[in-house]
């Protein structure tokens, strides 16, 4: 009572470890919900936010095109009928391997998809040692049965990295770490019309 709405909210959600990385998350998906929209598209919320549910969270119409959003994006290779690489090798294992899940995925199926792995960490160890990787097998997958295109990045807090790197080009397309401020250049890359 004694001080603003922001700083009161702040005090309430900051101590919390676990609230954190979902509410960048969150805060991530904001700002490409955001970019998207500043390029002109047109954005359905189709489902909500949640592990429970299954598809796409949006559909995004971008003139003709249309694209689906997706947040945890593990049950894409059901949705869409199609094999998952990952399932299939892990087959052999006793009991049932999770799906990979990208934490975003913006995909035009057999066209182009954007693939999102949000690591809220200061540590470059934990930022790049797990979400590099992380995005470099969903982009395998990706390109496998989902689209020809991929661009892949792993969003990290802006005051984790000391410059905005152009990317690296792999044989699964680029693959970088940045901010959550980047996603209209993010967006040309991808191909995703202005």
């Amino acid at each position: 009572m004694e001080s603003s709405v922001h700083e009161y909210a702040r005090r309430l959600l900051m101590p919390s470890d676990e609230l954190r990385p979902r509410l960048f998350h969150l805060a991530v998906l904001g700002q490409l919900l955001h970019a998207l929209r500043d390029r002109g598209a047109t954005i359905v919320s189709v489902r909500p936010l949640a592990w429970t549910t299954s598809g796409p969270a949006y559909r995004i119409r971008a003139g003709d095109a249309f694209w689906d959003l997706w947040f945890e994006a593990g049950a894409a290779w059901s949705h869409y009928s199609r094999s998952s690489p990952y399932l299939e090798a892990a087959a052999v294992l006793k009991g049932q391997a999770r799906p990979l899940s990208p934490d975003l995925l913006l995909i035009r199926l057999d066209e182009a998809a954007l693939i999102i792995e949000c690591k809220y960490s200061a540590s470059a160890d934990y930022i790049g040692g797990r979400g590099i990787p992380q995005v470099l097998a969903y982009a395998v997958e990706t390109l496998t049965g989902l689209a020809p295109h991929v661009v892949s990045r792993v969003v990290a807090p802006a005051e984790a990295l000391d410059a905005q790197g152009a990317g690296v080009a792999t044989s699964v397309g680029t693959v970088a770490v940045t901010d959550a401020y980047q996603f209209q250049t993010i967006l040309d890359e991808l191909g995703f019309p202005a």
